[in-house]
């Protein structure tokens, strides 16, 4: 079973709880069709063109949709769809009204990815602090360095994302737009994927002096922790 198909049935399942029908599978195992609106559940490919038809996309990051435990739900594509699909989307979603809509179709995988992204560097530290229930040492140099390997990624994901949309990063004029436009609350916001993907093409572009003292840093530590003395012994 592929990953949208397995997701698309825990939409389903998840459905059945709330007392909703289950909306019919259509194209394959990856879309549902819900009064004449086609869903796609699961990411998008990033390089493929939507089909004409399709109305809406689901996604869920970090934990898959279980039929009785919330998850967060993302959700793109026609806003005119948005209302129609209303009852589902709140079926759905931990409570009714608890989905962000990210903007057009491609938004919410965007999202999704980015928010697994993040989940992957520091999901595994808050599972290890929360199981054991104390204090655990942290390696900050090699988190760090981590941390700005991602930031980079992330930069290179928005840059394609804002392309695909027809979209350009901000210039160094907009960076306060940038920051006006993300503290906007993300239901006001009308395409929270791409104030995302501008603010974190900015903070890569603000980044350049904190990588060069982050490298000075662990280049210090590497020379502390080496040999105390290179020479050879008499």
């Amino acid at each position: 079973m592929s990953a949208d198909s397995a997701y698309r049935l825990a939409l389903q399942q998840r459905l059945a709880t709330g007392g909703l029908p289950h909306p019919a599978v259509a194209r394959g195992d990856n879309c549902l069709q819900w009064q004449q609106l086609l869903i796609h559940c699961g990411p998008l490919p990033l390089t493929a063109t939507p089909a004409a038809n399709l109305a809406l996309e689901l996604n869920s990051p970090w934990l898959p949709p279980q039929a009785s435990s919330g998850f967060a739900l993302l959700v793109a594509g026609q806003r005119q769809a948005l209302q129609q699909a209303q009852p589902l989307l709140d079926a759905l979603a931990p409570q009714a009204g608890g989905w962000l809509y990210c903007g057009p179709l491609g938004a919410a995988s965007f999202c999704r990815r980015v928010f697994d992204a993040l989940f992957y560097l520091s999901g595994p530290l808050l599972l290890q602090a929360a199981a054991s229930g104390q204090q655990t040492p942290i390696d900050w140099p090699a988190l760090l360095l981590q941390q700005q390997e991602l930031l980079q990624q992330l930069a290179a994901l928005s840059r394609d994302y804002l392309q695909q949309q027809g979209e350009d990063a901000a210039t160094a004029d907009e960076q306060w737009q940038v920051l006006d436009d993300f503290r906007q609350p993300p239901l006001q916001q009308q395409h929270f994927a791409r104030n995302l993907a501008r603010l974190l093409l900015l903070a890569d572009s603000l980044g350049e002096n904190a990588r060069q003292l982050l490298e000075a840093a662990l280049d210090l530590a590497a020379a502390s922790t080496g040999p105390q003395n290179a020479k050879s012994p008499p």
